[in-house]
């Protein structure tokens, strides 16, 4: 239990209780992320079906279904995404790399990328029937996503061997994590296509 509940502290804004981030807590606590894509998944769904029922038009619909998950999530992985595009576009050796993506400074890079991802993202919103099925299987992308997410941190190495993702991933067995991560995509794709 400690486990998913550190997992929702660490990336959601859903309020959890407090509790001790032990080592053998935190090494489950990866294995829990697509449960809180379901639940910002679930929040999405909501809006989709509410913004439908009010008949709110399609730009507005649009704009609160691209904002909801960056809000529900603290934004860690925008903020994430952001840092990962200062680093690659700098054009500097490896190690600088790193050093870039440590920095709490936002570059141009960032903002240009994150500028980018905003549009495109709300242009694909803004042409979707999100209603129905199709509401469901859009509010699912949050759990996909978490579960990919999961999957390739416990499969590929980390650029640092430290940091964030090593607190989670140091101590836990890879092998069964992957094997968890593994059927959350599964039965996510499983269930998209069901929908679909």
């Amino acid at each position: 239990m400690k486990s998913l509940i550190i997992a929702f502290a660490m990336y959601s804004k859903f309020p959890m209780p407090r509790v001790d981030w032990e080592k053998k807590a935190l090494s489950w606590a990866l294995c829990w992320f697509p449960l809180v894509g379901l639940a910002v998944g679930a929040v999405l769904w909501l809006w989709l079906a509410l913004a439908g029922w009010l008949g709110f038009g399609v730009v507005f619909t649009a704009a609160l279904a691209l904002l909801l998950p960056i809000v529900l999530s603290g934004g860690i992985h925008l903020d994430g995404f952001c840092d990962t595009c200062d680093a690659l576009s700098s054009h500097q050796t490896r190690e600088r790399k790193l050093e870039i993506l440590k920095d709490s400074h936002t570059g141009a890079f960032a903002i240009i990328c994150c500028g980018l991802y905003l549009l495109v993202f709300f242009a694909c919103w803004s042409e979707v029937a999100a209603a129905g099925r199709a509401a469901l299987v859009l509010a699912l992308g949050p759990v996909l996503s978490r579960s990919l997410s999961g999957f390739f941190a416990v499969t590929l190495p980390n650029a640092r061997g430290t940091g964030l993702l090593a607190t989670f991933t140091d101590t836990m067995d890879t092998a069964k994590a992957r094997g968890v991560m593994v059927i959350w995509v599964v039965v996510c794709v499983a269930i998209l296509l069901w929908l679909g």
